[in-house]
């Protein structure tokens, strides 16, 4: 199983998010000055995305059907997301547009039960140790080519979907071997 994050990994929110602060504060904000979804700025503006709607506006990231469509080559794939229920419609409308026929998993507790052979794909921004329990699955961030991520050895970080999806087909070969 192949599980991949909904936000800033397959969609625009960060990115989206930034542009709504940068025209209200007059500064030009990146995703290199942001470390977590706690930051103080994004607090600031956490009406963005309080609104119940926000994933009707969302963009994907260049790449990402085409990213879905690699990765359901080598296995079963899930997106998975931490869904505030005032965000579920908007989310599952979201997904089903762009995504059709592949689950979306709400993981309220920000756990997923892995096991070995099986992967998460998630962004910089999450805490990807919290969300893979201890000693099982593998886990990937995806750094969209904008930064490197080295808070923990234990992960790999990629900056583009065709890294992954190399990455990931290799290492199930080498499991074969």
């Amino acid at each position: 199983m192949i599980s991949v994050d909904l936000d800033s990994t397959l969609n625009t929110l960060i990115y989206d998010w930034l542009e709504y602060i940068n025209e209200r504060e007059e500064k030009h904000y990146t995703i290199n000055d942001i470390k977590c979804f706690d930051e103080p700025i994004l607090l600031k503006y956490i009406e963005y995305i309080d609104n119940p709607n926000l994933y009707d506006h969302l963009g994907l990231l260049d790449g990402a059907i085409e990213f879905i469509k690699e990765l359901q080559k080598i296995d079963d794939v899930q997106i998975v997301s931490v869904t505030q229920d005032h965000h579920l419609k908007s989310k599952e409308k979201f997904v089903a547009t762009h995504f059709p026929g592949v689950p979306l998993i709400n993981v309220k507790d920000c756990k997923l039960a892995h096991t070995k052979n099986s992967w998460l794909i998630d962004d910089k921004l999450s805490n990807i140790k919290s969300h893979i329990e201890a000693g099982n699955g593998n886990g990937i961030v995806f750094t969209n080519g904008e930064y490197r991520y080295n808070d923990n050895s234990d992960y790999i970080s990629m900056g583009d979907y065709g890294e992954i999806v190399k990455y990931i087909k290799m290492k199930q070969q080498q499991e074969q071997i």
